[in-house]
């Protein structure tokens, strides 16, 4: 699924994309890059419903102008 990254706190290591108009909770430990992700970005991940709600996993930068 594709997505975009709402928010993101390097201090505390959590974030959400949205995509679909839905929310989905991002952890750091599911983000594939040394940077963390910035507000804005495009980003691909396999989106899961747990029993805490919406999650995404194996997060990836997104393509970007078709590259």
């Amino acid at each position: 699924m594709t997505g975009e990254v709402k928010s993101y706190n390097t201090r505390s290591g959590y974030g959400f994309i949205t995509a679909d108009g839905q929310d989905y909770f991002l952890c750091r430990t599911e983000w594939e890059y040394r940077l963390p992700p910035i507000p804005g970005l495009k980003v691909e991940f396999v989106p899961k419903t747990t029993n805490k709600g919406l999650r995404a996993y194996g997060v990836r930068k997104g393509e970007v102008n078709g590259e």
